[in-house]
């Protein structure tokens, strides 16, 4: 941070003059930046304030801005194609896009553009044949936004910035010859411009002043005297200004001279009487006002010349050295800055919002420095209280009579006098605490008289150090001291009621003997603390003392102050912060503590006290302090608004008139409170820096493009860095910014800086704003819109998509599902009637086989056996009660073995030709390969009998049937010869035996018939 420097001018310009010392509110300072601020180089070649209040100037080591807070420099570099062209910066320029231009000393120029730190380059080539270039002298942006170029020794040039092509227009004399042609190079330089009319540029020229016609390229001298070779340096023009309709140059040799372009009337003011005329050459002009003009001299630094008067004045110090300057701005809040080889210089005004107040004292000068201790003050009287001073300082206001009090002291002690408080009770007495004695003042008489002698001294004679002094709701004085507790005394009855102590027994008993703080709260409580961190509160009805929990453990080590809110709080200032308290059901809550980390300048807090607006106010080792309890803000004051005693830790009181004093070594501040929060003038806050993943990110183009910052998913750490353009309060502004999207209120700092990390994508918007004294917005909140992409499988169209696959994922499930579910029903449908066709098919079979006529011609022919043959009918009987055996045993069975089936079907037939003779005859050549293969029971009987059921069966026309194995199928073949009528036909038999075998067999039953055979062919499983 920049510091009051060596050169630190004590030149006093009193703007606002009254009879009172409150009158004079505003000095004027110079402070110094060199590289121990955060330069590069301090030798500055020349200045720009930007439209948006930053500060830029030009060094033999690059090009440097300033927001208040830091030093930045961009360099050539020559790994970085976009790095500026050169370092020597001479010129700088801004133009109405607000982009930055850059004069070299070689080099040509350069365009910067801030949004997107971006360069372009136009060197500067004489001719084609030749690469040298010459130092830039001036650089003017017209209100064409046209860019004019002053260089050394080559006249005007205007640059075309589509083509980067240069037009020059060289000085010329009066006769319309160039200069250089007549009288040099030399004259032919171009060092500033000013716009006037219709098109017109007055130059500031070696040669004198010229008017040059930008519309045709003329040129026109405009001089006083002729120009020649032996001419003086009168009109050697190192600078100009415009103030209306008069012209302001500054000479090399002739001083400060004035043109009115209406009369061409020249005026002429000389700095100095004698001596040598290149004393003080001007370099640049600054106009201020109607009557102030800052001048600034290549050696002897700024002055100021009064139009009124015509007269200079230097802003010289007893230690200010000469040296080289070259440029002076004035900036948006009136600060002057000044270039030179010593660094950079500005001239400001320090804001006297606090009025210091000396109090001399009737005592040799040299001795041990005093302090004020205390002021009181009430409708007719000011007293005030000194440590090691003359006494008690009485003012009448009435007949402003000032009178000096002293009083005495403890035998065993010192002689030092020392006022600790001073307190006007509700019955309208004045008490006066020294360090050793309690008095009583009369105004009037002017005496003090000394109450309870006993209070100040110890059992050896010593002062018990009497500190402060407090008033009960019952008028009782509470006096607190250093080395012996604190006492209750009674005014009224001229009587101690207590005395609470460490030596003291009982209800009396405390715990420390040093008493630094005491107050009566809303409750009618006494609050009291002191040294070791001891916080006590004795309730309305309590005969002792209880240690209330600071909430801090042991960063507490003593309690330096207690004040009482409005709002029912209690606030207890320590060497570990400010804490606040509530009282609920008539107990102390710890409520929160405000340090560093919330604002306040450093932990220790050396005195509080409450406005009368509610605010709190405090003191620590570095700064005055306000909070706010609404909106816990805390401004800070120091040596920027005028607190420049470095003593100022003791006490800050408030007067029954609002005003607040606070004490310091040899007077004291008085101050306004309201006063504190007029602004004197509006600052600009910028978004100075944006870091993405810790990398500068210049985000002009997206915000060209897209109107917000575009960052990639990987791009979800990012940091903003702000500034309130304020040169005069560097240190001591605050900020509230949020990200919509994240934040959901203003987040309070004094920090500059806002970082996010780990953003999920989005949309979000940054907003900061600078934050006045009371908290009210100063300026208008920026914002910055920012769209954070997201990584294709986080997007909502990503996860929409997925949730619609999903879902049609399910629905194709729930629909295969669905189909199978269908078909399994469909499936044990069917199986269902295939079992119920197979049970038919099995019952239509079993109903064949024991079909009535079968068994009655089976009975007639064991009948007729009997009679003829008893061999053969007991050959037939075994052979059908074989038959009916077979047929019982697999009923049940879906399945038998094919040599089962034949051997059955043989039995059968044995019984069919007992029957038929010679007219069936069954041929059976089943290989014993296809024994295995399985047949649906009684199938290869259900044949036969079907066969010889719908067939002749005579000698005359025998059955002739042939059965078979082919390609594992069965094959019964019978030569057709049907019958006219069927008795017991259904006609259901072959179809229901396809219906089984669809069930056991995707191959099926095929059904053969010509004109001379019939033929079932039965598939083998």
């Amino acid at each position: 941070m920049p510091r009051m420097p060596f050169i630190a001018c004590v030149l006093l310009f009193l703007l606002f003059l009254g009879k009172d010392a409150r009158a004079q509110r505003v000095e004027r300072k110079i402070t110094e930046y060199t590289e121990s601020d955060g330069l590069s180089s301090r030798l500055i070649q020349c200045l720009l304030q930007d439209s948006r209040g930053v500060l830029w100037f030009g060094t033999p080591d690059g090009l440097h801005y300033y927001d208040s807070y830091n030093f930045n420099v961009l360099r050539k570099s020559s790994t970085d194609t976009n790095s500026i062209s050169s370092n020597y910066v001479t010129k700088l320029a801004e133009d109405k896009t607000v982009d930055i231009w850059i004069g070299y000393l070689y080099g040509g120029v350069s365009r910067y553009n801030i949004a997107t730190g971006r360069f372009r380059h136009f060197p500067l080539k004489r001719d084609t044949t030749s690469d040298r270039q010459g130092e830039i002298t001036m650089l003017f942006i017209d209100h064409l936004n046209q860019v004019w170029i002053g260089v050394q020794h080559e006249g005007l040039y205007l640059l075309d910035k589509a083509t980067g092509k240069y037009r020059n227009y060289p000085l010329t004399g009066s006769d319309g010859q160039p200069l250089a042609a007549t009288l040099g190079a030399g004259y032919n330089t171009v060092y500033a411009a000013r716009e006037g009319s219709n098109g017109l540029l007055w130059l500031a020229t070696r040669a004198g002043l010229y008017q040059f016609n930008t519309a045709n390229g003329q040129m026109t001298t405009v001089r006083r005297q002729p120009l020649t070779a032996t001419a003086g340096n009168d009109e050697w023009f190192q600078t100009v200004a415009r103030d209306q309709q008069t012209l302001w140059l500054g000479s090399r040799s002739g001083g400060l001279l004035s043109y009115n372009i209406d009369t061409h009337q020249w005026g002429q003011y000389n700095m100095i009487q004698t001596g040598d005329a290149n004393t003080h050459r001007i370099v640049d002009l600054n106009l201020q006002g109607n009557d102030t003009i800052w001048v600034l001299t290549d050696n002897k630094g700024p002055a100021v010349f009064q139009r009124s008067t015509g007269k200079f004045s230097f802003l010289e110090a007893a230690d200010q050295r000469t040296g080289q300057y070259k440029d002076i701005i004035r900036d948006k809040a009136n600060n002057v800055w000044v270039a030179s080889d010593r660094g950079l210089l500005r001239i400001w005004n320090l804001a006297r919002r606090f009025s210091y107040i000396p109090v001399p004292i009737a005592r040799a000068p040299g001795r041990e420095q005093y302090a004020v201790s205390k002021v009181f003050v009430n409708a007719r009287y000011q007293l005030t209280g000194l440590h090691n001073g003359d006494g008690l300082h009485l003012l009448d206001k009435r007949t402003k009579q000032r009178t000096t009090l002293p009083f005495h002291n403890l035998p065993a002690e010192d002689n030092d006098l020392q006022v600790t408080d001073i307190h006007e009770d509700r019955q309208g007495r004045i008490w006066v605490l020294t360090r050793d004695y309690l008095h009583r003042l009369d105004p009037q008489r002017k005496t003090l008289t000394i109450v309870q002698p006993g209070l100040g001294a110890l059992s050896n004679g010593l002062s018990t150090h009497l500190q402060l002094l407090r008033e009960d709701a019952q008028g009782r004085l509470w006096i607190g001291t250093r080395y012996s507790g604190c006492y209750v005394y009674d005014a009224d009855n001229d009587q101690v009621l207590a005395h609470y102590a460490p030596d003291a027994t009982g209800g009396r008993h405390l715990p420390v003997a040093d008493i630094r703080a005491i107050q009566p709260d809303a409750y009618g409580g006494i609050w009291i603390g002191g040294s070791q961190g001891y916080l006590g509160r004795l309730a309305r009805g309590d005969r002792s003392f209880t240690t209330i929990n600071t909430g801090l453990g042991m960063s507490v080590h003593v309690v330096t102050g207690i004040v009482a809110g409005r709002d029912g709080s209690t606030w207890v200032g320590t060497d570990g912060g400010l804490l606040q308290y509530k009282t609920i059901d008539h107990k102390p809550v710890f409520q929160k503590v405000y340090t560093a980390e919330n604002g306040i300048l450093s932990d220790m807090v050396q005195s509080v006290v409450a406005g009368i607006d509610g605010q709190i106010w405090c003191i620590t080792q570095t700064a005055l302090c306000r909070l706010d309890p609404r909106t816990g803000i805390v401004v800070n004051y120091g040596t920027g608004e005028g607190l420049e005693n470095p003593y100022i830790g003791s006490r800050i009181d408030t007067t029954k008139t609002g005003d607040m004093i606070i004490t310091s070594t040899g007077g004291y501040y008085e101050f306004w409170p309201s006063e504190l929060d007029i602004a004197l003038y509006n600052t600009q806050l910028l978004i100075t820096s944006f870091t993405v993943n810790g990398q500068q990110r210049y985000y002009g183009n997206d915000l060209g493009s897209f109107s917000q910052i575009r960052l990639k998913p990987s791009e979800n750490q990012f940091t903003f860095e702000f500034a309130s353009i304020d040169f005069n309060r560097v240190g001591s502004q605050r900020y509230a910014y949020m990200l919509e999207g994240v934040d959901k209120n203003w987040i309070y700092t004094r920090t500059r800086y806002a970082g996010y990390s780990n953003l999920p994508a989005g949309n979000y918007t940054f907003r900061v704003k600078a934050v006045g004294g009371s908290g009210q917005e100063e300026g208008s909140v920026e914002s910055v819109s920012i769209y954070v992409a997201g990584y294709f499988y986080k997007t909502w169209w990503f996860a929409a998509s997925v949730f619609a696959l999903f879902c049609a994922v399910i629905y194709i499930v729930y629909r295969i599902r669905l189909r199978n579910q269908r078909l399994f029903y469909e499936l044990q449908t069917k199986a269902s009637l295939l079992e119920k066709e197979k049970a038919m098919v099995m019952y239509e079979s079993l109903k064949q086989q024991l079909n009535p006529h079968f068994l009655f011609n089976s009975l007639t022919s064991l009948s007729s056996l009997i009679r003829i043959d008893a061999n053969m009918a007991g050959e037939f009987l075994d052979g059908l009660s074989r038959t009916y055996r077979y047929i019982l045993q697999n009923r049940d069975k879906e399945l038998v073995p094919l040599g089962d089936e034949v051997q059955f079907s043989e039995n059968y037939l044995r019984l069919q030709q007992i029957r038929f003779e010679e007219a069936l005859q069954v041929r059976i050549r089943v290989e014993e390969q296809y024994h295995h293969l399985r047949i649906a029971p009684v199938t290869l009987q259900n044949l036969l009998e079907n066969a010889i059921k719908h067939n002749i069966v005579t000698v005359d026309e025998p059955l002739v049937m042939d059965v078979f194995v082919e390609q594992e199928t069965l094959i019964v073949k019978n030569v057709l010869n049907k019958k006219s009528f069927v008795e017991t036909s259904n006609r259901q038999g072959l179809a229901q035996l396809q219906s089984l075998y669809q069930f056991l067999s995707q191959r099926p039953v095929e059904i053969i018939e010509t004109a001379e055979h019939f033929m079932v062919k039965v598939p083998l499983l």
